[in-house]
């Protein structure tokens, strides 16, 4: 989960208290299905799916990310338009696209939503089996959304080995791997 827990604003997006949880089963399969997943971002801090029922039919690792709390920095000019190489995590400026770029829409008010972050492959999990991380098809990136005006999140995933992107949105319930401070 990211958690943002101080006053941040976020590619124009105020995002002061809002979580995004990830439900990697879910996400995973998800993909499978080719559906669209959407949440709602309630003022208590909760989530609401507004998508149809994801069925769980491939099982894969849903321990959660290791907690880790990240200082941000401003990204040196040099890594502004950084290849898809190295560490490609980041929060805010613009994506790193493993294929082509991609925007998802606000399915309450169906306009384009702001990028937010993404995570690159190989994220450390609790599952002390795990030695190669959470991975996002074969080595690839998940990338998140924020609508402001219906407080919606969504994210999509690229992956280096997909012919077509499915946009997909994580779902909530599991411990945070990142809290901004």
């Amino acid at each position: 989960m990211l958690s943002i827990d101080t006053e941040l604003k976020v590619n124009g997006s105020q995002l002061k208290g809002t979580d995004f949880g990830i439900n990697f089963e879910q996400f995973f399969n998800a993909q499978i299905q080719e559906k669209y997943l959407f949440y709602g971002h309630l003022d208590n801090g909760s989530e609401k799916g507004l998508t149809n029922e994801i069925r769980i039919e491939y099982p894969y690792s849903n321990y959660p990310l290791k907690e880790t709390i990240v200082d941000l920095a401003f990204t040196p000019k040099e890594f502004e338009r950084q290849k898809w190489e190295g560490n490609c995590n980041r929060l805010g400026g613009d994506p790193i696209w493993v294929q082509e770029p991609e925007k998802l829409k606000c399915p309450n008010c169906v306009q384009d939503i702001n990028y937010i972050f993404q995570l690159d492959s190989g994220l450390p999990d609790l599952n002390e089996r795990n030695s190669s991380g959470i991975m996002f098809g074969n080595d690839g990136m998940l990338y998140a959304f924020w609508c402001d005006k219906a407080r919606i999140s969504g994210c999509l995933w690229h992956t280096s080995v997909m012919s077509h992107q499915r946009k997909v949105r994580f779902a909530s319930n599991l411990s945070k791997i990142i809290t901004v401070s």
